[in-house]
């Protein structure tokens, strides 16, 4: 092993990730449900809004997290100042 950072103990002992078949004997299609795959892709209104953003993806998002707040402030009938969002735990 190289010399660098030693792995708090047990942590080479946890298994490898090990995604959903992609494919079982006799069975055509296969549907990866239980790897976060969809067999229908994405929506037209998901197609849309990731072309609609694809212009600014070389910058940082808005920290405040506001437009999103708001939707779903708006979406739930709550006030957008109640609304916490984050990117990941740390950030909440």
């Amino acid at each position: 092993m190289a010399d660098g950072p030693t792995p708090q103990p047990g942590i080479m002992e946890i298994s490898l990730y090990e995604g959903g078949a992609a494919s079982l004997a006799g069975i055509e299609n296969v549907i990866k449900l239980s790897s976060n795959e969809n067999p229908w892709g994405p929506s037209d209104k998901a197609i849309e809004a990731m072309a609609k953003a694809a212009h600014s993806l070389h910058r940082y998002p808005n920290t405040d997290h506001g437009a999103l707040r708001r939707a779903i402030g708006e979406t739930h009938g709550l006030d957008p100042e109640r609304i916490i969002c984050g990117v990941g735990s740390d950030e909440v």
